[in-house]
């Protein structure tokens, strides 16, 4: 039983002395079992079976046990004590039971992903727990011809001791693991190996320092005892023949684990090699057996693939020529095959590839007429169509639409039905020679015509699709030169109150090419939007409207014009959208009052609190927002009514009609008492004529923009509006 005293002076305390090297090795073992236990248990994460996880749970929880027991025993036999010393078996053995069941319980929280910072703190408790449950049964296991009394203050320290640095070692596991800082493995539980040896050590010789042996003349019992030299010497050598084992065990288990992955993963890279050949590859053995093919053999639908597509056009061409005959090339791919694919696996896409194969093989006159080209793309090669170019083109259009109807619909992908749609392009040749590859060009454009327009769609080639790809090829090349050479230029078109004063203006951009001169925006801004270039030049308009506004602020004629900028949803949506634009204003020190920011109701679709959001922190700064536009997208009441706009631009194409469309004005009145119920500004995009303004002047908007207040013009000719130049007075003389 554990004696507790207060007192530390004993006039009779038996002194013992300690053996350095014993110490030094009782903590190595400590440090050893704990790493190997560890290394032991992570083994779970990988077994496939719930037996398999734990065999590998009670493997380490043993190895970690065996590694606290077998240091408190050599840790013992590093206390050189002037007397006799035997140990009960029973209760010694009985001491390996906590340290096996805490050190269970820790690795079994260490083996989640990710341990919530309780569980991983009840770990280290139980962790510690075992630790000290073990000691102070082997202390009791002890038979000495001494009475064993304990200094309290030391003996509960010596617990908080184990408990602390226990959860200690807890928490720098979970650490590790959630921020990956160390991604070598060993490295990383030796680490944790090191807290959790320090807790069994600390907890040992701390709980040493609290003990006390005082002469007694009562004997030891001779029953079920065992020399403690032997004991000891016994457990010590044992336990570390067992590390030893366990430790190269763990080191060649871990290098042929190495030696798989690195084979499995030969073996992965070499298939994918593989199947980027287009043609059909074999590998055969020494007996002639086929040991690997790529798809392109093994052609999943059963179909030809593109070179013998290639080789069949060629043949119905040369056919064309000698019948007096034309003949065409249907492309057609699945619409939404990735959707398939994404949520129901490859598995049910490949099925529906076989599926598809099956209905087109319909409209194949020749076993070669079909091919398929790769993922969800198919090809039909189309021959016998008249030689007049009006007859066949028709003659192709119509069996577009028949492929299209026939292969489109419901699917049974065994445990569930898949309703498709398909795009289809079409390319006719007659007797012109025409290289099979710009063929296939050809149709791809058709078929991405068809992909434009939303699927379900059949589109046949017509050569002004190849003017608009290089229309559109130049002009992109053109565009990011001219984001490089700033052929860029701002205009202002004024915006005016109730009155008629210019109370500001709406910058647009202007694109003057070298060659061809002033481009529209609408010719080059969905290209910018589609391509990503928005970004950069919606970074440039931003700076040039804050150095405008900048110079305004010192001309007491120009300070109290308000700038307004168009922000695209993509630039809008950079997650340094605030942080740009605040630091444009700082740089040219341009007034944040002044700026105001026109959005889009397409920037609400998608992640409105991170709008709102954005919108805030502008705000705080004092940046006014406008939504431009309002009345043609998705305008929700219920988001609108959070958002922190402070004006609604009604759209031009209402404005247009506004006097003669009765619907239109209706909408605009509609506008205007929404935004009047909001309390935001009302502005009339469009305004060209008197009666325009005067009608919507009596609904109750009183700011305008549109061309009978002025023209979009650069900045010289703007700024002459609102500063007319002095009236001339003539001297009489």
């Amino acid at each position: 039983m554990i004696q507790l005293t207060a007192s530390a002076s004993f006039d009779n305390v038996i002194q013992g002395q300690w053996e350095p090297g014993l110490i030094v090795l009782s903590c190595l073992v400590a440090w050893l079992a704990a790493g190997l236990g560890l290394l032991i248990g992570e083994r779970m994460q990988e077994a496939d079976s719930r037996l398999r996880r734990g065999v590998w749970l009670i493997a380490g929880a043993c190895m970690m046990g065996l590694g606290v027991w077998s240091m408190h025993f050599t840790g013992m036999l590093a206390l050189r004590l002037p007397l006799p010393m035997q140990y009960d078996v029973g209760l010694t053995f009985l001491s390996l039971l906590p340290a096996v069941l805490g050190s269970g319980y820790a690795l079994r929280i260490m083996a989640r992903p990710v341990a919530t910072l309780r569980y991983s703190v009840l770990g280290g408790l139980m962790l510690g727990a075992g630790i000290g449950t073990m000691h102070y049964l082997g202390m009791e296991a002890m038979l000495m011809p001494v009475t064993v009394r304990y200094d309290a203050t030391l003996f509960f320290m010596s617990l908080g001791v184990a408990l602390t640095l226990g959860v200690v070692a807890m928490l720098v596991h979970r650490y590790c693991v959630r921020q990956r800082r160390l991604t070598h493995l060993d490295r990383r539980l030796f680490g944790v190996a090191a807290c959790i040896s320090l807790a069994i050590s600390g907890m040992h010789y701390t709980a040493m320092s609290a003990t006390y042996y005082l002469p007694t003349a009562t004997p030891v019992p001779q029953q079920a005892v065992a020399p403690a030299s032997w004991l000891g010497v016994s457990v010590s050598g044992i336990v570390t023949l067992l590390l030893m084992i366990a430790g190269l065990w763990v080191f060649i288990a871990r290098r042929l684990q190495r030696h798989q992955r690195q084979s499995v993963m030969s073996r992965e890279q070499l298939m994918e090699v593989i199947a980027a050949i287009n043609d059909a590859f074999l590998l055969f053995d020494e007996q002639g057996r086929i040991v690997l093919s790529n798809r392109t053999f093994s052609t999943l639908t059963g179909l030809p693939n593109r070179q013998t597509l290639y080789a069949r056009l060629n043949a119905v061409q040369a056919a064309s020529h000698t019948r007096e005959q034309s003949g065409a090339l249907i492309m057609l791919d699945v619409d939404n095959f990735k959707a398939l694919n994404d949520s129901r696996g490859n598995a049910a896409g490949d099925m529906l590839l076989r599926h598809v194969t099956r209905r087109l093989k319909r409209f194949a006159r020749h076993e070669h007429d079909l091919a398929r080209l790769g993922g969800n793309e198919f090809a039909l090669v189309v021959s016998g169509l008249p030689s007049d170019p009006d007859a066949a083109l028709a003659e192709l259009q119509h069996h577009m639409t028949t492929v299209r109807q026939v292969i489109g619909g419901v699917y049974d992908l065994d445990d569930h039905s898949h309703t498709t749609t398909h795009s289809l392009g079409g390319v006719w040749f007659g007797d012109d020679d025409v290289a099979t590859d710009e063929l296939v060009k050809r149709a791809s454009l058709a078929l991405s015509r068809a992909k434009q327009d939303g699927g379900n769609a059949c589109h046949v080639f017509h050569p002004e699709m190849e003017a608009a790809l290089h229309d559109r090829v130049w002009m992109e090349t053109e565009l990011r030169q001219a984001i490089h050479d700033e052929q860029m230029r701002l205009y202002y078109q004024p915006q005016v109150n109730a009155e008629g004063t210019i109370i500001g203006a709406e910058t647009l951009i202007r694109w003057q090419h070298p060659e061809r001169g002033m481009i529209s925006p609408g010719a080059f801004i969905p290209l910018a939007e589609e391509t990503g270039l928005i970004v950069p030049i919606g970074q440039w308009v931003l700076a040039k409207a804050c150095e405008r506004l900048a110079r305004w602020s010192t001309d007491p004629a120009l300070a109290h014009l308000q700038l307004s900028v168009n922000v695209s949803v993509h630039q809008f949506q950079k997650h340094d959208f605030v942080a740009q634009v605040l630091a444009t204003l700082t740089d040219h020190k341009a007034p944040p009052e002044r700026l105001t920011l026109e959005l889009t109701e397409s920037l609400l679709l998608a992640n409105v609190e991170g709008v709102i959001e954005k919108m805030m922190q502008l705000k705080h700064h004092g940046v006014s927002f406008s939504l431009d536009d309002f009345g043609t997208g998705y305008s929700s009441l219920a988001y609108l009514k959070r958002l922190p706009f402070n004006a609604l631009k009604i759209d031009v194409s209402f404005v247009q009609d506004v006097l003669v469309e009765a619907n239109d004005a209706a909408i605009v009145k509609t506008i205007i008492a929404l935004a009047d119920s909001l309390q935001l500004k009302t502005v009339a995009e469009g305004v060209e004529t008197l009666p325009q303004r005067d009608f919507l002047a009596q609904l109750g908007c009183h700011h305008y923009q549109g061309y009978y207040y002025g023209r979009p013009a650069p900045a010289e000719a703007f700024e002459a509006l609102v500063t007319p130049p002095p009236v001339q007075h003539t001297t009489l003389r």
